[in-house]
């Protein structure tokens, strides 16, 4: 299968990324940032969404004792692919884990993966890109991604995550062979935040 090509001029409304298919987080935060100013959202302001030079970041110690004033977001962290320290195949991204096609995707967006490293891509058998290249997944059992991830929420003003685990992958639960990935990925945001100033 072959994914759109990836565009680089900004995109004019948030309807145009889902019809893109291929959209990163950090373009997504932009042009929906953009849309609700937009849309005349009384008192909102961009300021938690702009990027901040390198040079002009700031250290922000972020306290968790309190919710007042934070943005958070729900953090799945379930995406595994083949390859990767869990072992379990393509989870969350395909209905089959152990197998990745067309018809057995669950996700609407392909991630733009350009500012993931090499240790960080999963290649995915069958998909490549308008351009020939291969097509490429990421894994939440990778404290790097994660990483990745929660440099992004800095750079972007949101100040920490509510780290989501379902009952099934506990030990005792239906998936319980997907407890130890699960607990890599929480000391994973762990460290992650500490080393962004987040909280979660």
């Amino acid at each position: 299968m072959t994914l759109p090509a990836l565009k680089d001029e900004p995109v004019k409304a948030i309807y145009e990324l889902s019809a893109e298919r291929v959209v990163s987080r950090r373009r997504f935060l932009e042009t929906t940032a953009s849309r609700l100013l937009l849309a005349g959202g009384a008192g909102l302001s961009l300021a938690p969404f702009a990027r901040a030079a390198p040079e002009k970041k700031l250290a922000i110690e972020l306290s968790a004792n309190a919710l007042r004033g934070k943005v958070l977001c729900g953090y799945q962290g379930w995406f595994r692919c083949e390859g990767d320290a869990a072992g379990l195949g393509w989870i969350h991204w395909s209905g089959v884990s152990k197998r990745i096609a067309p018809e057995t995707l669950t996700f609407e967006m392909w991630p733009d993966m350009r500012e993931y490293s090499t240790a960080e891509r999963f290649a995915v058998p069958g998909f490549t890109h308008a351009n020939g290249s291969q097509a490429e997944l990421f894994s939440s059992d990778n404290a790097a991604t994660v990483l990745r991830h929660f440099e992004w929420m800095r750079d972007y003003g949101i100040d920490g995550v509510w780290l989501q685990h379902f009952c099934v992958d506990l030990p005792g639960g239906r998936q319980a062979r997907r407890y130890p990935s699960r607990l890599r990925v929480l000391n994973h945001v762990r460290d992650a935040a500490q080393k962004t100033g987040r909280v979660w």
